[in-house]
């Protein structure tokens, strides 16, 4: 994001409930995101207008947190497969 200073970021993963995201970290290990932490992450980034995340359990918890610093957020409400978020993911990019 420090790079590219993007205007729409997606995410496409597994979220643990209303605890947060689970993302790889700088050694590909994965590490839990809290929601909190995350949305204080996107407001950071005033370059952001839409965030789309694709971890249906927790999608709406994150949602919430993070449209207080980003004018459109794209939850989802249920889990969707794999093949679904992939075609999803395309119409987004």
């Amino acid at each position: 994001m420090l790079d590219y200073k993007p205007q729409i970021v997606h995410f496409s993963g597994h979220g643990v409930g209303d605890d947060g995201l689970i993302l790889e970290n700088e050694t590909g290990n994965l590490q839990l995101v809290d929601t909190p932490a995350l949305a204080q992450l996107f407001k950071l980034f005033s370059s952001v207008e839409c965030r789309s995340p694709m971890a249906p359990a927790t999608s709406h918890a994150q949602a919430t947190a993070i449209v207080e610093y980003v004018p459109y957020v794209v939850g989802m409400n249920k889990e969707i497969g794999d093949h679904a978020a992939i075609k999803e993911s395309y119409g987004v990019l």
